[in-house]
């Protein structure tokens, strides 16, 4: 899928004043709204109520938010240290820094991409969020205010969109953290804590939760499914505010993940749903439970389950301390990596059907053992991605990796030097 450059602006706003046509845009149910003095919680609740129920037509939810959403006032800091709270309860610290070394001895340059990554998601975007239980909207003390206009400004093409829409500067966040609070009352859990099934998960979320947003920003003109058709994309929506904070000033693979999650998610969600409407976006959400889903929407979706892969024999005190897959999108960012050359990664990626990676550590420290098993269409896939991926670096001082294929499947195997069976004596 193609994203819409910069160039299609002066074409979007173009579309925009015809529709206007130097009138006012349709008000909807809410009327004209009052003034919101800061920090009064009972008016912010109930623009927020009126928010949900627009949210709620919008998305064809049914039923609507229940019990109705509460939404309190909050510094960003305390928004932020939340979202932190939330993000952490996804994984216990210590098989998350287990990860994070699993991780690094497969590949990876950095010693900290899984942590570094969901930190990131859990973020999401500026100026709003769940609490850390997941039941209360936390809006910043300098959101939805009576200052949300900016008509200083009326060249600024984000002010001119929103006074053509009809549409507060706030109010496409605040629908996007409310379609957060219907996926956390829908129970939607991830059935695995694998990095590939939690990307693929946030993927789908932050896709649903912006469309549904970017679909309310253009509803009052009738215009959504034609900015979905020209290719309209989060990043390109109110300078950015759709986008997860930080995402500019990450480290590369975190934006990798950051883009897939934010930019992937959603174009596969309106691609759906310019095709299929809701109910087509209902069944994608229901079926996808990999990074491959989102990559390959034309191809059956990702249902090989990889048995345990067999361990070497090790000392005593070696125990599993992580299960976890890369998926495709792993694989693809860590061979792109390895070789530097951002064409290799999806071709070594492309056969992908399932992948395991146990870490076993021992509780004196030291270096552990990192056993990776993957599964591909054929063997000549297999073989492909496994010559790739021997074109990386050697592992870090102190650790031995072997890799070997049997079929349509690759095993690689990361062990302590001080592990490796001694050679033999020729003797």
């Amino acid at each position: 899928m193609t994203r819409m450059t910069r160039a299609v602006w002066p074409m979007l706003l173009f579309v925009v004043g015809i529709v206007v046509g130097g009138s006012a845009a349709a008000q909807d149910d809410a009327g004209t709204a009052r003034p919101t003095p800061k920090g009064a919680d009972l008016v912010l609740l109930e623009e927020i109520r009126v928010l949900a129920r627009r949210m709620t037509v919008l998305r064809e939810t049914s039923p609507a938010l229940d019990p109705p959403p509460v939404a309190v006032r909050a510094t960003q800091d305390l928004i932020r240290i939340a979202m932190e709270i939330r993000g952490r309860s996804m994984l216990p610290a210590e098989q998350l820094a287990a990860r994070d070394r699993a991780w690094a001895d497969l590949g990876f340059p950095r010693p900290d991409v899984p942590t570094s990554a969901l930190t990131h998601l859990a973020g999401d975007i500026a100026g709003v969020g769940l609490d850390a239980a997941g039941n209360r909207l936390l809006v910043d003390v300098d959101r939805l205010t009576d200052e949300d206009f900016f008509i200083e400004q009326p060249n600024d093409p984000t002010i001119a969109l929103l006074l053509a829409t009809g549409v507060r500067p706030d109010e496409p966040t605040m629908v996007h953290a409310l379609m957060h609070l219907v996926q956390h009352q829908r129970g939607r859990t991830v059935g695995e804590t694998t990095t590939d099934a939690l990307l693929a998960a946030a993927a789908l979320e932050e896709g649903e939760a912006n469309l549904v947003a970017v679909m309310y920003l253009f509803k009052a003109m009738g215009l959504q499914r034609n900015i979905l058709a020209m290719g309209y994309t989060p990043d390109q929506a109110l300078a950015g505010a759709l986008m997860p904070t930080g995402f500019e000033g990450a480290p590369e693979l975190d934006r990798q993940i950051l883009n897939f999650v934010y930019m992937d998610g959603f174009e596969a969600l309106s691609w759906i749903w310019q095709a299929a409407g809701w109910e087509g976006v209902d069944r994608f959400i229901g079926r996808s439970r990999a990074t491959h889903d989102l990559l390959h929407m034309d191809r059956p979706p990702a249902r090989t389950v990889l048995p345990e892969p067999v361990l070497p024999e090790l000392p005593a005190g070696y125990t599993v301390r992580d299960r976890d897959s890369l998926g495709e999108l792993g694989i693809v960012m860590l061979v792109n990596a390895m070789t530097g050359k951002e064409n290799l990664g999806p071709q070594a990626g492309d056969g992908w059907l399932a992948d395991r990676v146990l870490r076993l550590e021992t509780d004196r420290g030291g270096n552990g053992v990192t056993v990776w098993v993957s599964r591909w269409r054929d063997e000549k896939q297999a073989e492909e991605f496994l010559q790739l991926y021997r074109r990386g670096p050697e592992p870090a001082t102190g650790l031995d990796r072997t890799s070997r294929r049997t079929g349509s499947e690759v095993e690689i195997l990361v062990i302590p030097s001080s592990l490796r069976p001694p050679e033999p004596s020729g003797e």
